[in-house]
């Protein structure tokens, strides 16, 4: 089905989903009645560079290459849209509201882009490096109920949280207690943010929720601004946040997709692990 890499998937349209790919293809497919049908490919979208992530915002498939290119695909007019061609390298992509998204890259960077009309530029709207001595931010989420915050991990194992609103750069590191690893992967809970997980390199699934709220805070519980900026408060950047490991193994864990009904990783000891939200709580 693939002669590459594959470094990111992504699920944009009921049954069809696109697929980076390392050799800087991105290919779209669908799923039908059991069998992947190929659809359509797009080859050399950066530049011979390989295509690492990919978003969906506004009918574009956003994608993000090693050499720091971020192209829009649209899926209407199947046309390439440069949006900048200057960043370092993309390691992560996610959507935030119509036509804004924002990035990780390699030099520690979030960046959150605007792609409206009037507000189009080849540069980001806003910009934070959240790492010291240029560790890669690694993995980026946006907040389902309040998309001015965003999670994310880096390469040293770092897990923090940013709101993007600021021109101050609000920024909020969460201490672990033990070495993670490199976070591959973050998100947000879809239906109680005060939830957060993240894969990491040392073989870890976390579980980070701010104490004493549980899988009891739903979206409708933030409509205040301080239940909504939670996860930007000191108190959790002193303490007070809870984090359980999930999974402990002795691989990376590489990938995870969290849903209402639990959670599904995958491991580099090739496991596949479902948990069940009974045991989320």
């Amino acid at each position: 089905m693939v002669d590459a890499d594959v470094n990111d998937l992504l699920l944009y349209d009921g049954m069809k989903f696109a697929a980076a790919m390392n050799d800087g293809s991105v290919k779209l497919l669908e799923y039908d009645e059991g069998v992947i049908k190929p659809m359509k490919k797009y080859t050399d979208v950066h530049g011979g560079c390989p295509c690492n992530a990919l978003c969906c915002n506004s009918g574009k498939i956003i994608c993000g290459g090693e050499g720091g290119s971020l192209v829009g695909i649209d899926l209407d007019g199947n046309a390439k849209e440069v949006v900048s061609l200057s960043m370092a390298s993309i390691r992560s992509l996610a959507s935030v509201a119509r036509d804004i998204f924002v990035s990780a890259h390699l030099d520690g960077q979030v960046c959150l882009w605007d792609l409206r009309g009037e507000a189009e530029s080849s540069r980001p709207v806003f910009s934070c490096r959240v790492t010291d001595c240029f560790q890669g931010t690694t993995s980026v989420a946006a907040h389902p109920a309040e998309p001015n915050l965003v999670g994310f991990g880096t390469e040293d194992g770092g897990i923090g949280f940013l709101d993007t609103r600021r021109s101050s750069c609000l920024l909020n590191v969460v201490a672990v207690s033990f070495p993670v690893g490199t976070v591959w992967e973050v998100a947000f809970h879809p239906v109680y943010p005060s939830n957060f997980y993240c894969a990491t390199g040392k073989g870890h699934l976390l579980h980070l929720s701010v104490k004493g709220s549980g899988l009891s805070s739903s979206i409708s519980n933030f409509n205040s601004q301080s239940r909504a900026n939670a996860w930007l408060s000191p108190s959790v950047r002193s303490g007070n946040a809870s984090v359980t490991a999930l999974i402990d193994c002795l691989t990376s864990v590489s990938t995870f997709s969290v849903s209402t009904n639990g959670i599904i990783a995958c491991s580099d000891n090739q496991m596949i692990t479902y948990i069940d939200k009974k045991y989320l709580a």
